[in-house]
C-alpha cells in the first residue's frame, strides 16, 4: 500500500510540473505581441508595466518548477 501511495503522489507532482510549464507557456504566448508593440513604442509605459506583470507571473511558474523538481530528488 505504501508503493502506491508514493506512486499517486509521483503522479500529482509531475501532473503539477506539467500545469506550471503549460502555464508558463501560455504566458509566453502572451508576452510576445505585447513586447512586439513595446519595441515600436518604447515610451508606452502603460505596455511596459503590462510585461513585467508577466514576467514576475513566468518567474513565480520557473520557481514553481524548480522547487518541485528538487521536491522530486
Amino acid at each position: 500500500m505504501k508503493g502506491a501511495y508514493c506512486l499517486q503522489g509521483l503522479n500529482h507532482m509531475l501532473a503539477t510540473a506539467v500545469n506550471w510549464k503549460s502555464k508558463r507557456d501560455e504566458l509566453r504566448t502572451r508576452r510576445r505581441p505585447l513586447f512586439e508593440r513595446y519595441e515600436k513604442s518604447p515610451t508606452d509605459f502603460h505596455l511596459a508595466l503590462e510585461i513585467k506583470q508577466i514576467d514576475d507571473q513566468i518567474a513565480e511558474c520557473t520557481k514553481q518548477m524548480v522547487e518541485e523538481r528538487g521536491s522530486r530528488n
